[in-house]
Parts: C-alpha cells; sequence; structure tokens
C-alpha cells in the first residue's frame, strides 16, 4: 500500500504554528509494539519507601506502571501553511473537511494502529515494599507509585502519599528501578497557614509570599500551554482590575518552560498584576506545598496568610474576593 499521509487533523489545532516544510510517513512505517506482539518483553521490579513519621504500610500502596502511544511520528507531519490563513470556524471546518478524505481516513486507521501502544497496569508491593510487573513490551514508561487516603479502612480516589518515576525498556529480560522514596502529598485547608515560598518573578526578581502580607493575594498556578488557564484569564484580569490595589494583589505562579511565554502573554493581554515563574511542573516545590494535582488552581489568602478559598474558576473568583474584601472592611468599622 502507497497511500501517504500528509496531514495530522487530531492534532491540527493544537499544532497551528508549526513552520516545519511537509513531510510524508505511511502506515508500514509506523512500528507498533504492544504486550501482545512483543518479540521480547521486561520484567520490571523496584521497591518503595514509605514517608518517615506517618502510619502507613506497604500493603496499601499501589504502583501503576503506564505507556502511552508515541505519536512524535505524526506531530512532525501537519502542514500548518495549508492553514495558518484561515482563522476561528473557517479554519476548523477546513481541518474537518480533510476528515472525510482518503488521506484523512488513512490517518484515523494509522492513529487508531498506534494507539494499541496505550497500556497499563497496577501492582500491589508486598509487605516489605518489593513489586514486580511482568511482561511489559519495549518503550517508555511513567511510573506512579502512591498510597491512597484511607478512611474507615476504604482506600479513596485522593492519595496521601505518591512518586512519579519514568523510565526507558529496551527489552531486557529485567530491569530493576532504583528504589522509590515515597512523598506525602500537601493538602492545605482553609483557615491554615498558606505555607510560604520564595521564587522569583518572570524578570528574575527574587520574592516572597511574605512580601504580600496586609493583602489579600489570589494565587494562580497556570501555564499558557493550559488551555482551561488562558480560558480564565478574562476573570482574573477583572477582578485585578475592579480590586487591584493596597487590599487586594493577584500572584500568578507560570509552571511554563521558559520565562518568554508568561512575559509575551501577559503583554499581549494587558495584565498588571504580578507574574511569577516555578518552570517545568514536577521540578518545582510550590506546587508540593499546596498539593497542586492540575491547573488552573487558584487560592485566595488574606493579610495574615491564611487560606479564605480554595479552588476558584468563573464567577465564583469574583465572589470569593468581593466577599472577603467586604467582610475586612465590615471588621475593621466595627
Amino acid at each position: 500500500m502507497k497511500n501517504w499521509l500528509k496531514f495530522t487533523p487530531a492534532i491540527a489545532i493544537a499544532c497551528t504554528l508549526t513552520t516545519s516544510p511537509l513531510l510524508t510517513i505511511s502506515a508500514e512505517e509506523i512500528e507498533v509494539i504492544s504486550e501482545k506482539t512483543a518479540e521480547s518483553t521486561t520484567t520490571l521490579t523496584g521497591k518503595l519507601l514509605l514517608p518517615s513519621g506517618k502510619d502507613f504500610k506497604f500493603t496499601d500502596c499501589k504502583v501503576t506502571i503506564s505507556r502511552s502511544p508515541d505519536f512524535s511520528p505524526l506531530m512532525k507531519l501537519f502542514p500548518s501553511e495549508k492553514f495558518e490563513n484561515l482563522k476561528g470556524n473557517e479554519k476548523n471546518k477546513a481541518i474537518q473537511e480533510w476528515f472525510k478524505t482518503d488521506a484523512g481516513k488513512e490517518y484515523t486507521a494509522l492513529g487508531r494502529k498506534i494507539s494499541e501502544q496505550r497500556f497499563s497496569v497496577t501492582v500491589t508491593p508486598d509487605d516489605k515494599g518489593n513489586f514486580t510487573a511482568p511482561n511489559l513490551a519495549k518503550g517508555r514508561y511513567s511510573v506512579s507509585s502512591y498510597i491512597p487516603h484511607m478512611i474507615d479502612g476504604k482506600a479513596t480516589s485522593d492519595k496521601a502519599a505518591e512518586k512519579m518515576t519514568s523510565l526507558k525498556l529496551t527489552g531486557e529480560a529485567t530491569h530493576k528501578m532504583e528504589d522509590i522514596q515515597l512523598v506525602v502529598i500537601a493538602n492545605p485547608k482553609i483557615g491554615e497557614m498558606a505555607p510560604t515560598f520564595a521564587i522569583k518573578t518572570v524578570h528574575g526578581k527574587e520574592f516572597k509570599l511574605e512580601d504580600l502580607r496586609g493583602k489579600f493575594v489570589l494565587i494562580d498556578f497556570w501555564a499558557v500551554w493550559c488551555g482551561p488557564c488562558r480560558g480564565e484569564t478574562p476573570n482574573v484580569k477583572a477582578v485585578y482590575d475592579e480590586f487591584g490595589g493596597d487590599r487586594f494583589e493577584v500572584l500568578a505562579l507560570s509552571l511554563d518552560n521558559e520565562t518568554a511565554e508568561p512575559i509575551k502573554y501577559a503583554k499581549d493581554h494587558d495584565l498588571k498584576y504580578m507574574q511569577g515563574f516555578l518552570g517545568k511542573w514536577g521540578d518545582d516545590h510550590v506546587t508540593k506545598l499546596y498539593g497542586i494535582k492540575g491547573i488552573p488552581s487558584m487560592w485566595l489568602i488574606d493579610p495574615d496568610g491564611k487560606i479564605v478559598a480554595k479552588g476558584l474558576r468563573g464567577a465564583k473568583i469574583h465572589s470569593e474576593v468581593k466577599k472577603a474584601l467586604e467582610a475586612d472592611a465590615k471588621a475593621k468599622k466595627i
């Protein structure tokens, strides 16, 4: 079969800024390896280490080993120049029309083939923390080791401790991981003191959360690459434009890889509030202090440093800030 693929419609919208030359690929050129078809598989072994000072049990722990499909070959193929002069619905319609072509149909079939690489298995360690996962095909894996939060002896969907690691298997018979030290997940509650931290702004100026004591502070964990975060920009900007000043501040904490991204975004959207920089998610320490599991994540801190509200989205951002400021003003008048 010599039908060549020249588009990647499933990822086209996310790749419209790509300017690489047009490449081609055929279904035969995609190597798909799964546990069912692999000529050789690996037995993965490892050992968990429990956090000190906590009453955790190894037998409550779980280890999830996951391999996601490698779509990188397709990521290189989308011809952005074909759609770069189109906008909005016109661009979306053009991309959707492509799905109806022979190339689009073949791409769909190829995407399904690549998706066969998706794999996940969860194992439970023994009473000493040792675990084994047999029959893993070669590839890159993420390993999530965790302890579920227990209520009355039953596991919940929340995690009490966790450690994320990654590895690459090349088809060896066995692979022993380095010991995995589980880390307790923070879960600051409303009414508690907000974890303090020292970071730098996007312009390299050193900054501490304590520098904003005396003000209400809306902390916004976000990133330019995060669509829902960008979707909240108008709400955050509006609350700052209305209340920002001596009593209220917004502190945006970027989880982008480079400072250039939030700097440009703030300039393009006329954002006047503070722009802090945490860097690549997973490498920073502040998200761990706050137990951040997803972004955007917004926290309202009072002038004394206590958590007033968290998990704010949409209209709730304005209403919670307004309520806190009004209650504070009323208290001071009394």
